[in-house]
């Protein structure tokens, strides 16, 4: 029985769009009480430290959320259920030694330089690293749960079920103390909504995933998947130094303050890339799937419909930012109200990523994470070249731009690369004309 692969991407995007609409505007919320009950400097150092968080965690990870979406989804294809069940046990193995690890080395670095530090960032520091081990087991359990199709309860334990509980403990704490939430209590209560988060996880694994994941022969593959998760580690790794660069150079150059409010202008400018994200989410397995299978035209199907959808809704969203930015900003304080020049060279930048389409995921869930690799690491030396050339002369705007300048690059010569390897068109332009049952 032939399965409608563009009835199903619809489908699952419709549960995604629900739980990631509502876990966008809580996160949104959540940011808004931070900013509020910690002040601009506290909640810069909190934001600051969750930057250089986000970065470890992708070493923490070693690339292997990224391979599981690859390798699940084929090896159910094929029915391959030992060589699954090898790499559940395996990947979490693996995981756990690399995280706890880099926990140990960057508390070790901040420990060298302590006393050239604030004692509140510091603290928040040491409690960060308590952090990294749990979030990357958290991020690693949701990829088994993704590539098994569940992306929306994947999505609701990461987006929308943890703010909520970071977003309540930090308010109770600060209407019983009636003072600023200092930075290292923010990151405690971020540790305990992570445990709690990755308690309800192992419930839904044991409830929705197949037996046959956990119960049966073994058989390991671990240099197949070592081989394969090194590049994708760089390039998840290569993709968020790039989106975290601007946010730490300019705490390092400008300071902290400036970076809270670069970072509260992003998080608002991340409302254009929204449908992409859910597009992506559901779409990555697929296309592993699909890949395996040679069925091209389904492929071009599902990126045709993703991009499509991630194009309209991130111009719709950038126009809105563009007229009424400044009072969203305003939300937050009167302190961020001066970023509106910021807010539109965010926003353009936010937007080519949504009209590229998912040509990042493409060249990964198809075997070219090499090439990819390649193209975001040579993208990461610009954007650092280029955040220390503009934020030294612009200030907190040139950051923005060096992102800017940054993002057009990768994302052209991804789609490039694509054509090329894939004969596929990732881009929104050309899938107008696919959607119209065209040729392209």
């Amino acid at each position: 029985m032939k399965i409608d692969v563009t009835k199903q991407l619809r489908k699952r995007i419709g549960a995604n769009f629900i739980v990631n609409i509502s876990g966008t505007f809580v996160t949104f919320l959540i940011n808004v009480i931070l900013a509020r009950i910690s002040g601009v400097e506290y909640y810069g150092q909190y934001v600051y430290v969750l930057s250089w968080v986000s970065l470890l965690v992708l070493v923490s990870k070693f690339g292997l959320d990224t391979t599981s979406l690859r390798f699940i989804p084929k090896y159910v294809s094929e029915e391959n259920y030992p060589s699954l069940r090898g790499y559940r046990k395996k990947s979490s193995h693996i995981l756990m030694v690399v995280s706890i690890s880099v926990a140990v080395v960057s508390s070790l670095a901040v420990f060298l330089i302590s006393k050239n530090i604030d004692k509140s960032l510091r603290y928040t520091f040491y409690i960060s690293f308590i952090l990294l081990p749990l979030q990357s087991y958290l991020i690693l359990r949701g990829s088994y749960l993704q590539a098994f199709h569940f992306s929306a309860l994947n999505q609701f334990l990461q987006i929308l079920f943890k703010p909520i509980l970071i977003g309540m403990v930090g308010l109770l704490y600060w209407l019983v103390n009636t003072q600023d939430v200092l930075p290292y209590v923010a990151m405690l209560i971020n540790v305990l909504a992570t445990i709690i988060s990755i308690l309800f996880s192992v419930y839904f694994f044991k409830k929705y995933i197949p037996r046959y994941f956990f119960s049966g022969k073994e058989e390991y593959k671990t240099l197949t998947w070592i081989k394969n998760a090194a590049p994708l580690l760089l390039v998840t790794s290569f993709t968020m130094i790039i989106n975290q660069t601007d946010i730490i150079m300019l705490g390092m150059i400008e300071g902290t303050k400036e970076a809270g409010i670069y970072a509260v202008t992003t998080r608002i400018c991340g409302f254009i890339t929204f449908a992409m994200i859910i597009t992506n989410a559901v779409a990555a397995p697929m296309i592993s799937q699909l890949h395996t299978q040679d069925k091209f035209s389904e492929l071009q199907k599902i990126i045709s419909i993703s991009a499509w959808g991630s194009g309209v809704f991130g111009l719709g969203v950038t126009l809105f930012l563009m007229f009424f930015g400044v009072y969203v900003l305003g939300i937050f304080g009167e302190e961020y109200k001066s970023a509106s020049n910021l807010l539109i060279l965010i926003a353009v930048g936010k937007m080519v990523l949504a009209i590229s389409g998912t040509s990042g995921y493409l060249m990964s869930m198809s075997g070219h994470s090499k090439q990819a690799a390649k193209v975001m690491g040579f993208s990461t030396i610009i954007n650092i070249v280029l955040n220390y050339i503009f934020i030294n002369t612009y200030g907190i705007e040139g950051a923005a731009i060096a992102t800017l300048i940054t993002t057009f690059i990768w994302c052209g010569v991804m789609v490039i690369l694509v054509r090329k390897y894939l004969n596929i068109n990732s881009t929104i332009f050309v899938n107008i004309l696919t959607l119209r049952g065209e040729s392209i």
